[in-house]
This record gives structure tokens, C-alpha cells and sequence, in this order.
């Protein structure tokens, strides 16, 4: 399990690096948006179990920025780091299980109506997630979905029904490792196959071109029953923990 968490990391780190501005600490690795202060474009991933001066030193780090101090990582990789974290004051924003599946164990599906997307589709997919998710996508966002579409750090699906599209997502990485993010089917049109089918149709595209590993965090129970569904099998856990502005007032 450690060593596949670890492909996972590097592949992630690889990608943070080539999209935001890293910012290293001893313990930790900050990967920043100046021009987007959005959370989730803003978080530390651990470099190892982190002591409290270590801690106290990325939080200052995150003030220096100007962004809530954040991360994101396994827990399996940094078994005492919850705690560390815990005793500053951050509290879990998530724990979901990592899910994988190798190329071995894909079975190769049909979805006729999921088309590749392209940079010039990234409105028309955040009019989408936009909606699922209850964001407001930024110009800087766009930008830069756009950016690591046309470079392939991103590949891109839209799921159609009678001409409309109603479900997108993403497969975020490299040639050999991709995590499966950012899926959204807009309200009216869900429960009838079409995040599966996205899902399916990116696995298509990543695992034919020599894709060795897939990856995703369920964000519900529901969400984690169809991907069971589809052949993904847990492997570990994903902790998200932020520092509210209450616990890192003065």
C-alpha cells in the first residue's frame, strides 16, 4: 500500500509543481495560486511526519502568503501527522478513502455519448461543476484548466444527453498515473449513468495510451459504491485539514 501511495504523491507533486508556485519548508511543500486565493488552489502536501515547530513554521509560512494554512495527503504516509496537526488547531475538512485501479484490472467500456473535451470547452464544463459544486469559476481558473488541457497534464470528458452537456470531469496527471477529479453532473440529470460514463470514457483514453494506475477520493458513500462498481478498490486514506481563522488569530 505505502509504495503505491508514494507513486500517487510523486505524481501529484509533479503536477502542483507545473501548475502553482511551490514554496518549500522543511517539513512540508506549499503549492500556492498568487493570483487565486480559492482553498483548494491553495495547500501544503508533507514531505514526512512533521514535528510541532515544523508546523507552527508552515503556518507562518501560509501567513507570509496570505492563505489559510491547508493540506492534503494520506494518511497511511504520515501516520502521527494528524495529531501534530491536531494539537495546532487544524481540524479534518475531509477523510475519504483512496481508490485505485491498475491497467490490469480495467475493463474496456463503450460510452457513445462522451466526447473528449478541449481548452475551448472549459466554459462549457464549469458551467457545469459551477453548478454541481455551488462555485463561481474564476477567469484564472479558467485559464488555467485550459492550459493543462492543451498540454495533456489534463484530460478533459462531457457526457450529452438529446445535445445538452450535462456531466464532466477530468483525468489529472501524467502518462503513466492520473487521478480522476472534478466529476459533475448537473442536478436534473443524475442517477441516469452519466458520471459513470465519463468516468468510463476517461479511463478509455488514459489506460489504451499505456496508463498505469488510476486514482480518486469518493466524496460520499454513494459516490464510493459506484466506483466500487466500476473496479476501483481502496488503497488508503486521504485527510484534507485546515487552520480556521479562529485558530490562527493571534
Amino acid at each position: 500500500m505505502s509504495q503505491v501511495l508514494a507513486s500517487l504523491e510523486a505524481t501529484l507533486c509533479e503536477g502542483l509543481a507545473q501548475s502553482r508556485q511551490t514554496h518549500h519548508l522543511d517539513g512540508f511543500a506549499i503549492y500556492w495560486t498568487p493570483d487565486d486565493p480559492t482553498p483548494w488552489m491553495n495547500y501544503a502536501v508533507p514531505k514526512h511526519d512533521a514535528d510541532a515547530g515544523q508546523v507552527q513554521e508552515l503556518i507562518a509560512a501560509f501567513a507570509a502568503l496570505n492563505r489559510q494554512p491547508r493540506l492534503e495527503f494520506f494518511a497511511e504516509r504520515y501516520p502521527k501527522l494528524a495529531a501534530e496537526l491536531t494539537r495546532a488547531g487544524f481540524g479534518i475538512e475531509m477523510k475519504a478513502p483512496v481508490m485505485t485501479m491498475t491497467a490490469e484490472q480495467w475493463t474496456s467500456s463503450e460510452c457513445a455519448h462522451v466526447t473528449a473535451a478541449s481548452p475551448a470547452d472549459v466554459p462549457l464544463i464549469n458551467s457545469i461543476t459551477d453548478v454541481a459544486f455551488g462555485a463561481v469559476s474564476t477567469e484564472a481558473q479558467q485559464t488555467t484548466t485550459a492550459k493543462a488541457i492543451a498540454e495533456d497534464r489534463y484530460l478533459a470528458a462531457l457526457a450529452w444527453e438529446d445535445g445538452l452537456a450535462v456531466s464532466a470531469g477530468f483525468a489529472i496527471g501524467g502518462p503513466t498515473v492520473r487521478e480522476i477529479a472534478g466529476v459533475a453532473t448537473l442536478p436534473e440529470y443524475r442517477r441516469r449513468g452519466h458520471a459513470g460514463a465519463v468516468i468510463q470514457a476517461l479511463l478509455k483514453r488514459f489506460f489504451e495510451a499505456g496508463g498505469e494506475v488510476a486514482w480518486l477520493t469518493p466524496g460520499d458513500a454513494g459516490a464510493e459504491q459506484l466506483y466500487s462498481k466500476l473496479g476501483f478498490v481502496a488503497a488508503g486514506t486521504q485527510l484534507n485539514m485546515a487552520l480556521s481563522d479562529k485558530s490562527s488569530s493571534p
